[in-house]
């Protein structure tokens, strides 16, 4: 398991800063958030371009760092335009070595869901054809998760995904941690842990046990979950646990990685800047 971070909130920053950052703390990928809406990383000049792409995975090669994936915020059932940002993300992703893109569902009526199925059926051929997966977010519609069960199964396609993000089945929900993992199985490649309270503000608290692998986090049932990713990490192929608005970042993951140098693929996101003195 790999340790990373999101470039979500940190749109503002480069490519070099997010290299040179991840770097400092010791993560070994970067998950590019919402690629289309900078045209600083695609356009001549930037890291992403063609004439610039060769040069960006030797540099990512020789410090050994990857792209997990390319996370979006794509609504599959929202305008026709995003199924077809949706391919030019594909196609970004394969030219960049990238294993999934990410998108969500926000509505479910009935004519939604057709909508929804169209889109992914006409994607599931290109995603193949590229060898890049879809994953569907358990947020919207989805964060009930046998719903986004039942719906996997009527493709049963080995490109197409679940991003099981923690937060949304909980808090929507009301599902624990087991169930979701109970409902989709095989089907999770890539995790989703961030902070939120009852009140749904940002408070998160870390208890780190030795030995026994486990987080607990204060109105979460996620220890139960910590164990099931652990156990079943043979078949993840990525597990990452994304952590929102925390400022003594540095802190919590010199205690991760002290503790378990080869049991978390960690992410965090991050709506401002490193907080210079940690809490």
């Amino acid at each position: 398991m790999k340790l990373s971070f999101s470039t979500r909130g940190w749109g503002n920053l480069s490519w070099d800063t997010w290299l040179d950052t991840a770097l400092e703390m010791k993560f070994t990928g970067i998950e590019v958030y919402d690629l289309y809406k900078y045209p600083a990383l695609t356009d001549r000049g930037g890291p992403f371009h063609r004439h610039k792409l060769a040069a960006t995975l030797r540099a990512l090669r020789d410090k050994k760092l990857s792209i997990p994936c390319l996370d979006t915020s794509l609504d599959l059932t929202g305008s026709a335009e995003n199924a077809d940002i949706l391919k030019d993300m594909l196609t970004a992703a394969r030219d960049l070595r990238v294993p999934y893109v990410v998108c969500w569902a926000s509505k479910g009526d009935e004519a939604d869901i057709q909508s929804l199925s169209r889109r992914i059926a006409a994607l599931l051929p290109l995603a193949e054809e590229l060898g890049v997966g879809i994953l569907l977010k358990t947020s919207g519609i989805f964060a009930d998760t046998a719903r986004l069960r039942r719906f996997l199964e009527h493709y049963a396609s080995d490109w197409l995904g679940a991003l099981w993000d923690m937060h949304h089945p909980y808090r929507d929900f009301g599902e624990s941690a087991d169930t979701t993992i109970k409902n989709l199985g095989t089907y999770v490649r890539h995790v989703h842990l961030r902070d939120s309270d009852d009140a749904h503000t940002d408070n998160l608290i870390f208890l780190i046990h030795n030995q026994c692998h486990k987080i607990k986090v204060q109105q979460w049932e996620i220890g139960i979950a910590i164990v099931f990713l652990l156990a079943l990490g043979e078949w993840l192929e990525i597990v990452e646990l994304l952590i929102c608005h925390i400022n003594h970042i540095h802190v919590l993951c010199a205690v991760l990685l002290d503790q378990f140098p080869t049991a978390f693929y960690f992410v965090h996101t991050h709506v401002g800047s490193f907080a210079d003195n940690l809490v």
